[in-house]
């Protein structure tokens, strides 16, 4: 169950973070923390969008507003990182490290459900990560959210291929070469309603690469763990946490989100 809105500040003033990324702390709040607080520009178009938050890969359907968008990147943010403080490495140790995270969530308004990890079974001799995700994602979405997500992963491919910052970002706290986690989701709005479905993967592979999810593996080199799960949002109790959430995560979003521009869909 959670929380009534005035523990749930006390709560979240407790998270401890890591330390600040260095000069984080010329900020009070994280440069994009504001944006919810403005109208979006006459004659914008809802458009598709993606972001990444540390092991997390989000895409964003066109009818998931910019407020909403915001939300899911500080709140999983902070739910990350607060999990990571208190020694839960998402690389060696997924299955705490989700349960952590779930539990923050809940906490924070949020109705998440635990991952449960079960074995991809491998039926070819080789494979690559993405290809892996996709399979899953299918499972959960469908059409043109599938579209979406095959988008994101085409963006995340071309800022590996360049080197940028959502690469960066998702790989340094993704895996240490030869084994790690990642969680990726795919939001939707209804009628001012926030939902998101995700799918988690682990791996640990005999091979060493940096581009791991482009990567061709051999079937007997890589063993991979995978999982899905949803939330939603309380909106009624977050809407009291919008600005707390956002504060809190302050200058800790400088190096853990940032958007990805997607191609054509």
């Amino acid at each position: 169950m959670t929380m009534p809105a005035v523990d749930v500040n006390e709560y979240i003033d407790s998270m401890a973070l890591p330390e600040l990324p260095d000069g984080g702390q010329q900020y009070l709040v994280a440069p994009s923390s504001q944006q919810y607080l403005l109208p979006s520009p006459v004659g914008d178009e809802p458009a598709p969008g993606a972001s990444v938050a540390g092991p997390t890969l989000m895409s964003f359907t066109a009818s998931v507003s910019p407020l909403h968008r915001d939300d899911l990147k500080f709140s999983l943010g902070l739910s990350q990182l607060s999990a990571q403080a208190q020694g839960f490495d998402v690389r060696t140790n997924p299955v705490g490290f989700y349960e952590k995270v779930v539990t923050i969530l809940n906490n924070i308004g949020y109705v998440a459900q635990g991952v449960n990890f079960a074995d991809f079974n491998v039926h070819t001799g080789t494979l690559q990560m993405e290809r892996v995700v996709l399979d899953i994602m299918a499972q959960l979405v469908s059409g043109e959210e599938l579209g979406v997500v095959r988008a994101t992963l085409t963006a995340l491919k071309t800022s590996a291929e360049n080197g940028s910052q959502p690469w960066t970002i998702f790989r340094r706290h993704t895996t240490n070469d030869q084994n790690g986690s990642f969680l990726v989701g795919l939001a939707s709005e209804t009628s001012g309603d926030l939902a998101m479905r995700m799918g988690a993967f682990h791996f640990d592979s005999n091979t060493t690469t940096t581009q791991f999810l482009w990567w061709t593996y051999s079937g007997t080199d890589v063993n991979i763990k995978q999982g899905q799960t949803t939330m939603t949002q309380n909106e009624t109790l977050y809407k009291l946490l919008r600005e707390k959430v956002a504060t809190k995560m302050g200058g800790h979003s400088l190096g853990y989100i940032d958007d990805l521009p997607l191609p054509p869909i």
